[in-house]
């Protein structure tokens, strides 16, 4: 089993649900609000999980849920998370986590984060409790931002020695006598100023659906700036020209009190439509594909509802099939190329 997509209509994933499973990629459907405990643990080290898409409604994610997953390189916390258990991503020793720890979190287990090498860490003005050892592991954690206006407690183990003595730790204005009282292990503490401390505004979401392009993220008033590009506008001395039918789309998100977001970039290929009519040459229309991907996880949008989408490894090999819901499916895979087929049509897609 390498691949599972799960009905919309799952509220939890159970303890130990995936343990030992094998399973490469999972998609967890939006209402989901809690993985159990040891949902997708492994034993000595040894998980295929690759990719995972966590949606934001979960908010609790049980001890040991991620365990020994080695081989995950990246995971994005949902806006709504408010609990992560004890040893939750321990030995995730390759993960990059795409966004900030969220607004809203208030607790972080033991060992939680044991040798994820970690770099820097956010913790969100809402933490109330960070156990023993929590970022245990993790020597190279050498940036730490602290927006809570009242330290929570820590131990003299919650940190490694080296990011105690070495570390920057950025706290709000008027709090840095409190984090020395609290905190007094750490040896560089400083107020944020400027920039410092301030969250990066959510990477936009684009869309396409009736013919309109739209944009959105989980920052609240986000304004969205964006570019589109197509190669066909050109101009040249010949009788044939070759049109690729692709616009090329980026937008990036500002917000007051947020600093600009990374960059979303999409492709819109114009593929044959669906003959709704075979009376009317009219009903013979191009119609607009959106085709956005991201660190293996592949999004297409536009397709009509249920409408299947193949997709193919470079070398034919099948990799699965989906059919679209609300107009769009996600796929999420280990091949740097692929290919989707929507109809008669075919699009090649770089996933990483």
């Amino acid at each position: 089993m390498k691949t599972v997509k799960l009905p919309n209509t799952i509220k939890k994933i159970s303890a130990e649900c995936f343990s030992e499973s094998g399973i490469e990629s999972i998609v967890i459907p939006e209402g989901v609000t809690e993985i159990g405990g040891g949902a997708f643990y492994c034993v000595n080290v040894s998980s295929k999980l690759e990719s995972i898409v966590i949606p934001n409604t979960v908010e609790r994610i049980g001890n040991y849920a991620f365990q020994n997953c080695n081989k995950l390189t990246s995971l994005r916390f949902p806006s709504n998370l408010k609990q992560i258990g004890q040893y939750t991503f321990a030995n995730c020793t390759n993960i990059t986590f795409e966004n900030d720890l969220p607004e809203g979190l208030q607790s972080i287990g033991r060992d939680a984060f044991y040798k994820c090498n970690l770099t820097s860490i956010y913790l969100p003005s809402t933490l109330t409790e960070i156990q023993f050892e929590a970022f245990k592991g993790c020597p190279n954690l050498l940036t730490i931002k602290a927006m809570m206006p009242t330290p929570c407690g820590i131990s003299a183990s919650t940190f490694e020695d080296n990011t105690y003595f070495n570390a920057d730790l950025f706290v709000p204005k008027g709090c840095v006598d409190k984090y020395r009282n609290a905190w007094s292990k750490f040896v560089f503490i400083s107020e944020i100023d400027g920039t410092q401390g301030l969250k990066k505004c959510d990477t936009p979401i684009i869309n396409y659906s009736n013919k309109e392009l739209s944009y959105s993220c989980e920052t609240e008033g986000a304004e969205y700036h964006y570019s589109i590009t197509c190669s066909d506008t050109k101009s040249n001395v010949g009788n044939c020209v070759k049109l690729d039918a692709c616009y090329d789309i980026s937008v990036y998100a500002t917000a007051s009190g947020y600093t600009q977001s990374d960059l979303a970039t999409a492709k819109l290929y114009w593929i044959d439509g669906t003959m709704t009519d075979p009376s009317s040459i009219n009903s013979v229309q191009r119609r607009g594909i959106l085709v956005s991907s991201n660190n293996g996880t592949i999004g297409i949008s536009g397709l009509e509802e249920g409408e299947s989408v193949s997709f193919y490894s470079i070398e034919g090999k099948t990799l699965g099939r989906q059919n679209s819901s609300f107009g769009s499916v996600n796929f999420s895979t280990s091949e740097r190329i692929v290919i989707a087929k929507i109809g008669n049509s075919s699009i090649k897609i770089a996933t990483y």
